[in-house]
């Protein structure tokens, strides 16, 4: 087993994840196991890993590492507009807004129109060579295994939330931004330039398939009668899922026990098992609803731009998932690859490095660097985790920094502001610095925001 920190020791939060880190390294007896760890580490509350950390394993899949499935960027240049527009691209930022705020979450997708998309994005995945050691692992032969497993991990009830959800930004740190190249430092950026960068994740579906493979650990901030109650409403899901849905708690039942009721932090399930390629299966199906969702955030605020600003036209640069299990192969070796914050690049030229809420951001240039799994940490990280932003700052204080910093901020959701506090985070051009220290990006673009939506 190795541990490489790619992030020096001042850039590591005095929040207890060197504890985390050194914890996960010491219980864990796979000796395949390769722990990275990127420079926007830092705590997040109630987790047992830390956020910016890397696995890659021979055989072990780490329940602990699991998240939403797909939560990630979609990045890209606003064409035939600059910054000379600014009060243009501010008032899109205004119109699509009210849409936003105005969502109910009543269904909006019909199933058949679901399950239409959803095989759309089958049909175009299943030729992505970066996909084949993932469907030779999982046992996929064909379009028609692809779509036939399909039946073995969503029911009606997620396509209904699909339904429901699909083209919704979120809560928590998700966001959708306008910034304008403040600084260029390649040819093919220009000062003035738009550049958007949309994070969302794979909406209801994803966080009901986290769950169901989940053993609640991250409920344990729940107590009284009810936070048992939920935590008895999910378990009952749970069995009808691998009971009913799938079979696979009469297959393998010590698999599905350790996985959902264990204790052990740090236990693993077998990738090579029924139950592990299961679990693959399912975290990379509902994957697919993250790029889903962000497309069609992008389509309809393209839809509502356009009778605003005059032949413009959104064009995708990238997008990169930052929490994902992965099956890849590295020097003739097939890993079993979990990311946690931690964005996978693999060989796109470019990818997009967000700075706080109000700060500058950057366009990075991929160094295409096999030691670091090509992987590069997914934003500055923090200083001080949500729970304690949350103390230190409140909505009023935030929103005036915020617009100190020439920033508009369009609220849609119910999210408290304060956490996003640009204070409460590292310094982005420190950042920079790590990594290409580290070889993990070189800045092309400095960027300055103009709009930000928020969830």
């Amino acid at each position: 087993m190795s541990i490489k920190y790619l992030v020096e020791e001042k850039l590591i939060p005095d929040d207890g994840s060197k504890k985390i880190i050194e914890n996960f390294h010491n219980k864990t007896d796979d000796e395949t196991l390769d722990l990275l760890i990127y420079p926007d580490v830092h705590y997040k509350k109630g987790a047992k890993v830390v956020n910016g950390m890397l696995t890659a394993s021979n055989t072990s899949i780490y329940p602990s590492m699991l998240g939403v499935a797909n939560c990630g960027f979609t990045f890209g240049r606003i064409e035939n507009v600059t910054i000379d527009s600014r009060r243009k691209l501010e008032q899109t930022f205004e119109d699509y807004s009210k849409i936003l705020k105005a969502y109910n979450y009543s269904e909006v997708y019909t199933n058949d129109e679901i399950y239409k998309i959803f095989y759309t994005y089958l049909d175009k995945l299943y030729t992505d060579i970066k996909y084949k050691e993932l469907f030779d692992f999982i046992e996929i032969h064909s379009l028609e295994d692809l779509k036939n497993s399909v039946k073995d991990i969503f029911n009606n009830k997620h396509i209904d939330l699909a339904g429901q959800t699909l083209g919704t930004l979120g809560g928590g740190n998700h966001f959708f931004e306008l910034q304008y190249v403040e600084e260029s430092y390649d040819d093919q950026y220009k000062v003035g330039d738009i550049i958007f960068i949309l994070h969302s994740d794979s909406i209801a579906v994803g966080d009901k398939i986290y769950l169901m493979f989940s053993n609640f650990n991250e409920l344990d901030h729940l107590s009284g009668i009810k936070g048992n109650l939920r935590k008895i409403f999910h378990r009952v899901k749970q069995m009808q899922y691998f009971t009913l849905k799938n079979g696979l708690f009469f297959k393998e039942p010590k698999e599905i026990l350790k996985l959902l009721y264990s204790q052990d932090d740090f236990r693993t399930i077998d990738a090579n098992t029924k139950t592990g390629k299961t679990l693959i299966k399912a975290f990379f199906l509902a994957s697919v609803f993250g790029d889903m969702n962000r497309d069609m955030i992008l389509s309809n605020y393209e839809k509502i731009a356009s009778g605003v600003l005059e032949n413009m036209e959104l064009n995708v640069l990238g997008r990169h998932s930052h929490d994902s299990l992965m099956v890849e192969k590295y020097a003739n070796q097939v890993k079993i690859v979990q990311r946690n914050g931690v964005q996978c690049i693999v060989n796109d030229q470019t990818f997009v490095l967000p700075g706080a809420l109000g700060t500058e951001s950057y366009l990075m240039s991929n160094p295409s660097n096999e030691s670091a799994y090509y992987s590069s940490n997914h934003g500055v990280g923090r200083f001080l985790d949500k729970h304690i932003a949350k103390k230190e700052f409140n909505n009023k204080n935030t929103e005036e920094e915020l617009k100190k910093r020439d920033m508009k901020l369009y609220r849609v959701g119910k999210g408290n502001i304060s956490e996003q506090n640009p204070n409460a985070f590292k310094d982005v051009f420190a950042v920079t610095e790590m990594m290409k220290k580290e070889n993990l990006g070189g800045r092309l673009a400095k960027l300055r925001p103009i709009a930000s939506m928020k969830g």
